[in-house]
């Protein structure tokens, strides 16, 4: 077409549609855009790489280590994921004589008080600040003495009230004590593979034992080390039991579902005490194989013809790291018989990964509180409810029902803060929350649309929809008082990834640090731990996650944080958020690789 006839009549060359270096295939009435890697859409308008102009601040180097993950190797003076933050040398600086630090790129600056210090640090007295500390040392004797006077007969007056009414409104920290039953190390040597069978230590199991390095499928070996297989296993890596060198750890390579891994049969347990059985686990294959996870599950069986279960509890999927990662599972059980087997059982079947190590199984019985029964002291305790149940809930969010899809209510209802912003889902963006009964449908990306909350009998019951906006975002800050110092508490929710499962487009995956920190102004951390990367599935699922503390301060901030910002992606729902005591329900995470 044209007047020289010298232009394509094709719609490539009249619309060149195609966005971000495609190639486009069409005819007069249509056409195709051969996106480059990295990219996707009708125009290859959607930009999916790990890394793109914008991924790493301050003239920082994006580096993509796989289709969707990336590394920032940040420019002198600069750190975070993004490199958006400057590192701060006032943490390794102090100044003197309360001369406050200032951070600068690569480096730092003292301010000192007024014009009665000088130099680099603060660290050079005037002549008259000089004097004035003479004469204060004079004074300040004559009071030392005066308060260890006053000190000294305080002391004396409590010693004496102590013996004659001492009345203790928190339980004594020796009656939430525990003593262990078993503790299985597998012991230690310079061999590679242990000779010992699961008959030394008590246990049997499904699966067939291994001397040598074919570790193949439905076996196991006890060893040093992972054996270095040139299969994504992590070689080399040793076992979970510390101070102990050379020290083996059951490795098991499973196969096939409800294999036993574990199965320990124990007398003599004590009706109505609470015990806790628990062990070490780590996935030993990489992450980057992509390989199947394994999934244990705890159970606790009565000794008789019906073998009743008396508790059961799923690890879920055993996270792969880049590091060989171990992390403590567990199950608390108030035992109704005195004989009792103990198992643990595979919930996977694929034989391709679904292979892990075990170290530290240990079997523990806690101490209960021997207050006297004929006391008459009427005040009002706020610890003394953990002596007899230690699933006492301090607080248990499950944010309510009704038939409204969007919940009106705010974080400010339910006792927490947020760095999120309530929106309505004609505003939904990154950086929103919402309370719903439902997970909506999105219009650019397929989310779990209709499903429902993880509340048990709880007809439209609402769960918190959050979509996160940027790394280190505070998703959850509740303040909570009149805790127990010295008393065992946990701290958790269940959480699902929003976002289908999707070909050829890679989302981010939501990541979450819990933590838990003390009222005052320097924010002591007393316990953090994260859940990994919260998976996508092809169905919403649900899975508990949180951590065990035991309280240092009476006050305490809990928190839940993003550790990863980007999109698409990144959006969650929340659900079921508890505090409560003396029960360590911990789940699996990878450190950073």
């Amino acid at each position: 077409m044209g007047v020289n006839c010298d232009m394509s009549s094709s719609l490539c060359a009249i619309k060149q549609p195609c966005k971000n270096n495609g190639t486009c295939n069409g005819t007069h009435y249509s056409y195709d855009c051969s996106c480059p890697c990295g990219f996707n859409g009708t125009d290859c308008e959607f930009d999916y790489r790990p890394c793109k102009p914008y991924t790493c601040l301050n003239n920082g180097t994006c580096n993509a280590t796989s289709d969707s993950l990336f590394v920032c190797t940040c420019l002198s003076g600069w750190q975070g994921v993004h490199c958006e933050s400057i590192v701060n040398f006032c943490d390794n600086n102090s100044c003197l004589n309360n001369g406050v630090c200032r951070p600068l790129l690569e480096n730092y600056t003292c301010e000192c008080l007024g014009d009665s210090y000088s130099g680099r640090l603060c660290e050079i007295s005037s002549p008259k600040t000089i004097m004035l500390k003479t004469v204060s040392k004079s004074f300040a004797y004559i009071s030392i003495l005066a308060v260890v006077a006053v000190a000294m007969f305080v002391i004396t007056m409590d010693m004496l009230k102590y013996c004659f009414e001492s009345v203790d409104l928190c339980p004594d920290n020796d009656a939430l004590n525990f003593t262990t039953i078993f503790l299985i190390t597998f012991g230690s040597g310079p061999t590679l593979f242990s000779n010992k069978t699961p008959a030394d230590f008590n246990f049997t199991t499904s699966h067939s034992q291994s001397f040598t390095f074919d570790v193949n499928d439905g076996m196991f070996a006890f060893v040093n080390e992972v054996p270095d297989l040139n299969n994504g296993w992590h070689g080399n890596a040793s076992d979970y039991t510390t101070n102990d060198t050379d020290g083996y750890m059951f490795l098991v390579n499973m196969q096939g579902i409800d294999p036993q891994i574990f199965n320990y049969k124990i007398d003599d347990l004590h009706i109505g005490r609470l015990y806790e059985f628990s062990a070490y686990v780590a996935n030993v294959v990489r992450k980057e194989k992509c390989l199947n996870k394994p999934n244990i599950r705890f159970e606790v069986r009565a000794i008789n013809e019906s073998g009743n279960v008396i508790a059961k509890k799923g690890t879920g999927d055993v996270p792969a790291c880049y590091n060989m990662s171990w992390s403590k599972y567990d199950i608390s059980f108030e035992t109704t018989h005195s004989s009792v087997v103990l198992l643990m059982i595979s919930n996977v079947a694929e034989g391709s990964g679904n292979d892990l190590a075990v170290d530290d199984i240990e079997l523990r019985v806690y101490s209960t509180n021997d207050l006297d029964d004929t006391s008459t002291t009427e005040s009002d305790d706020v610890c003394s409810k953990h002596d007899n149940n230690t699933y006492e809930s301090l607080f248990f969010i499950t944010f309510g029902s009704g038939s409204d899809r969007f919940y009106s209510k705010t974080a400010s209802d339910f006792n927490f803060k947020t760095d999120l912003k309530k929106e309505s889902w004609s505003n939904f963006n990154p950086g929103a929350y919402a309370f719903v009964n439902s997970v909506p449908s999105s219009f650019f990306f397929k989310w779990h649309d209709a499903a429902k909350d993880h509340t048990t009998n709880d007809t439209d019951g609402y769960m918190y929809l959050a979509g996160v906006g940027n790394v280190n975002d505070t998703i959850f800050n509740y303040k909570i008082k009149t805790l127990c110092v010295g008393v065992d508490y946990e701290f958790s929710a269940y959480f699902t990834n929003i976002m289908r499962k999707m070909r050829r487009i890679s989302v981010t995956e939501p990541n979450i640090r819990f933590e838990v920190r003390a009222v005052h102004k320097k924010g002591d951390l007393i316990a953090q731990k994260s859940t990994g990367d919260i998976p996508v599935y092809q169905h919403m699922t649900w899975s508990k996650h949180g951590l065990s503390f035991v309280a240092t301060s009476s006050s305490v901030v809990l928190l839940m944080i993003s550790n990863v910002g980007g999109h698409p992606g990144n959006d969650l729902a929340i659900d079921d958020i508890q505090l409560r005591v003396s029960s360590a329900n911990q789940t699996g995470f990878c450190y950073p690789g």
